[in-house]
């Protein structure tokens, strides 16, 4: 994964601190800011009617148990929350044994998807490269993509996705 990350420029993370504009990077703070966003979004909406963290990603972390959001935690400017406070800390998620390999990839597909998306031409690129070198089923990352699509209220491409999705799994050409 370390090698991956490398790869694809997103570690080092600045080596002197500066970032470049030219190139994507992790910026923590304004991913933070964002999903708070929608989490304070959804708690308005819900009138505290249901619970606001109720985002995709909120769900696939929060199925994952306590163990995750104590590493996220431990690092300072952590929440415990999605986005995970650095790549370190995505990095970290992959020594724990006790979660299942596949939903550390789909974290780490979401989060890429949220680094890259200001970087329309590479976006698909670098998810089909991760895709691809860790062996991912093109349906998880066409439901890892909906879902982030979900959490950003764009339903129409989501549903074609989840409909993609649904058809190739079974077994439909399209």
């Amino acid at each position: 994964m370390v090698i991956w990350l490398c790869q694809s420029g997103l570690l080092p993370e600045g080596l002197d601190g500066t970032m470049h504009l030219s190139a994507p990077s992790y910026n923590y703070p304004l991913l933070q800011t964002c999903y708070n966003g929608q989490r304070q979004k959804l708690e308005n909406l819900s009138g505290g009617k249901w619970d606001s963290d109720c985002l995709m990603i909120d769900g696939i972390v929060s199925h994952l148990g306590d163990e995750v959001a104590k590493l996220w935690e431990r690092e300072e400017g952590g929440t415990g929350k999605y986005p995970p406070p650095s790549l370190h800390a995505l990095l970290d998620l992959y020594l724990l044994e006790s979660i299942e390999e596949t939903y550390k990839h789909a974290i780490t597909i979401y989060l890429l998807l949220d680094i890259f998306h200001c970087w329309p031409n590479k976006i698909e690129n670098v998810v089909k490269s991760f895709a691809t070198t860790f062996a991912l089923p093109q349906g998880l990352v066409k439901l890892i993509q909906g879902f982030w699509l979900l959490d950003r209220y764009d339903y129409e491409v989501s549903m074609l996705l989840f409909s993609w999705r649904y058809i190739t799994m079974q077994g439909c050409p399209l």
